[in-house]
C-alpha cells in the first residue's frame, strides 16, 4: 500500500511511482529481461488492476512471461512469498517491489543467497550479520540506529523450502516479513549466505527517499 508515500499511493500502489522517468516496477523487469530472465510472477492486491494494466502494456517492449498471483490479504513479504507456486525454479530470485534495481549482481549464486548492502539508513529495514560470508543473524529492524549496518536489499536468491516454510508458517492476520521465516530456518541451521552488492539501487520506503 506504501502508506508512508500518501497521498502518492492513495490512488496507485508503490511499485507504480515514478522513479527516473517510469514506475519502479518497470525498472525490475527492465533489469530482469537484459539479463535473459523470462519468467516472471508478480504477486498483487492493492489496486492490483493499476500494475496489471501497465505491465499489459509493455509486454511486448520487454518480451517476457508473465504470471500474476493474487493475494486475498495483505499479510506481509512472508504470506506473499507462501503464494508462489512450489514448481517454480529451484533456486529462484525474489524481488521487493519497493526498490530500483540500477545494476544486477555480476553472477547469480546457485545457493540461497541475501544480497546487502552497508548503510546508516537501517530504519524499517533487514539487518544481517554474518560470519565468513554466512548470515548468523536476520532481523527487521524498527529502531534508528546510528551506525552502519548490513542490510537486506530486497534481491534474494532462495530456495523452494523457504516457500514450503512461508505456507506452514501460521498468520494470524498479522503482518509477517519474510526476514522472520528466513531468521528462523538459519536458527534451524539451513545456510544462507550474504553477497555484498556494489550496484546501485533507491530503496522507497517514505516521501523523503523520493528526495534523495
Amino acid at each position: 500500500k506504501g502508506e508512508r508515500l500518501r497521498p502518492l499511493t492513495d490512488k496507485i500502489p508503490k511499485p507504480m511511482i515514478i522513479i527516473d522517468g517510469k514506475p519502479i516496477i518497470e525498472h525490475t523487469i527492465g533489469i530482469l529481461t537484459k539479463k535473459g530472465i523470462e519468467n516472471v510472477y508478480i504477486v498483487v492486491n492493492y489496486k492490483k488492476e493499476v500494475i496489471i494494466n501497465y505491465l499489459e502494456s509493455i509486454k511486448k517492449k520487454y518480451k517476457f512471461k508473465l504470471r500474476y498471483i493474487y493475494q486475498d490479504k495483505i499479510l506481509g513479504t512472508a504470506y506473499a512469498t507462501s503464494l508462489i507456486p512450489l514448481n517454480i525454479s529451484n533456486p529462484f530470485i525474489l524481488l521487493l517491489g519497493d526498490v530500483v534495481f540500477y545494476d544486477f549482481p555480476g553472477s547469480i549464486s546457485q545457493r540461497p543467497t541475501i544480497y546487502v548492502k552497508k548503510t546508516r539508513d537501517t530504519l524499517n529495514k533487514g539487518i544481517i550479520e554474518t560470519n565468513d560470508g554466512i548470515i548468523t543473524s536476520f532481523y527487521y529492524n524498527r529502531d534508528k540506529l546510528n551506525e552502519e549496518e548490513f542490510i537486506d536489499i530486497g534481491f534474494m536468491v532462495l530456495s523452494r523450502e523457504v516457500i514450503e516454510n512461508c505456507k506452514v508458517h501460521s498468520y494470524d492476520s498479522k503482518d509477517i516479513p519474510i526476514v522472520d521465516i528466513i531468521s528462523q530456518m538459519i536458527k534451524n541451521g539451513t545456510e544462507f549466505l550474504a553477497e555484498n552488492f556494489k550496484g546501485k539501487i533507491k530503496h522507497i520506503t517514505s516521501i523523503n527517499d523520493l528526495k534523495k
